[in-house]
């Protein structure tokens, strides 16, 4: 033997035989910026156009059955596929879910999904990934970052349920606190990607995560979901550490009669797919302010112009004038035709929901009406 062996110091003995490189010997520097280097203006990059930017670490929480998990696997199949996520661009890419439970569900829930969009199969024939089994984190964190080297493009990794991925004790800040470290392992191997934990509510408290703060303190975006009596699922921006919160969106889950399944009895199968209901919270829940931006009084007279156009319309008709409506579609094209908002979901976030907010404008189904005409 040699007597140099030192059986309790491994790594000194490979590094004295030549066997490990410089590189891992010596740690890399910190990298300093300077001011000069921080103040040239750096474009925000999205993966879920207002909603999550690309490169965070994030979380969405809520109360069993409240259809978070519909949410993620309606998130992850937008971006596999590059489809437009309840009309906000998203950033095309593969995706990565973990699911610790529940995989046969997520089956039936992606054809279901498949059926409502079959010009994506393609894209997500190659693009989404389910894993076989739910992850360990800290334990299994080498292992993680293994199996996501082997993906190209990654955009989004899902992890659902953080109980179901997590080493520990979801109350204890230590606990807590490596997990984070793992979470913080797999964005910093992926810089341009998002990793998002999908959790539950706390007990007795259905507007906070379950478990120790450390996890909302470490998020740089976190989402709320809950579902009311009427079986409308919202999502709120409950946390965003870097940008302006989401305004809330809400959703009702339709059921979907799956093509070429059975069960064992012979009977159909169903699953069911998330779909967008346009500024149903905001109508529920108005907060009145003034109307103060150039843009929306900008938008605001074009709304008129057209609520005037149609009245003089039925008045040439000789039909009642409070019969005179004009279509959020067509306000909404004015408004872009003349710069006013540049997408869609641009007008929606900063045209009509501060003016449904401000009480200058209602809805009426696919109506909008200026307060001055009701």
């Amino acid at each position: 033997m040699n007597p140099a062996y030192d059986p309790d110091n491994l790594f000194a003995d490979a590094i004295a035989a030549g066997f490990v490189p410089d590189a891992a010997i010596k740690p890399k520097k910190i990298r300093l910026h300077r001011g000069s280097d921080l103040l040239t203006p750096t474009p925000i990059k999205w993966l879920v156009s207002g909603v999550l930017e690309a490169g965070i670490l994030a979380a969405t929480f809520g109360a069993p059955a409240s259809g978070k998990s519909f949410v993620a696997i309606d998130l992850a199949l937008s971006i596999a596929s590059g489809r437009a996520w309840n009309e906000r661009g998203v950033k095309q890419g593969s995706v990565v879910y973990f699911a610790g439970e529940g995989k046969a569900g997520i089956k039936r829930r992606l054809t279901a999904w498949m059926q409502r969009n079959p010009d994506s199969r393609e894209l997500i024939a190659e693009h989404f990934y389910l894993s076989d089994r739910a992850c360990n984190l800290p334990n299994e964190t080498a292992l993680v970052l293994d199996t996501l080297a082997d993906v190209k493009n990654l955009k989004l990794v899902i992890l659902d349920t953080l109980q179901r991925t997590m080493e520990g004790d979801e109350n204890s800040t230590r606990d807590m606190t490596a997990y984070i470290k793992s979470l913080d392992a797999i964005k910093a191997a992926h810089p341009e990607s998002v990793v998002l934990v999908v959790h539950h509510t706390g007990h007795g408290a259905a507007d906070r995560a379950r478990g120790s703060s450390v996890l909302k303190a470490s998020l740089d975006a976190e989402i709320s979901v809950s579902k009311d009596d009427a079986g409308v699922i919202t999502l709120k921006s409950s946390k965003a550490k870097d940008a302006e919160p989401f305004p809330p969106l809400s959703f009702r889950l339709e059921s979907v009669t799956l093509d070429g399944w059975q069960d064992e009895d012979g009977q159909p199968v169903t699953s069911a797919v998330l779909s967008y209901l346009e500024g149903h919270q905001q109508i529920q829940q108005p907060k009145r302010g003034k109307v103060s931006g150039k843009k929306q009084l900008e938008a605001l007279t074009i709304l008129r112009a057209l609520q005037k156009h149609s009245v003089t319309n039925l008045s040439d008709g000789e039909y009642p004038e409070h019969q005179a409506r004009v279509r959020r579609f067509e306000w909404q094209e004015q408004c872009i035709k003349e710069g006013i908002a540049e997408k869609p979901n641009k007008f929606l976030d900063r045209i009509q929901i501060p003016l449904i907010n401000a009480g200058a404008i209602t809805l009426q189904g696919e109506y909008v009406i200026p307060s001055d005409y009701e």
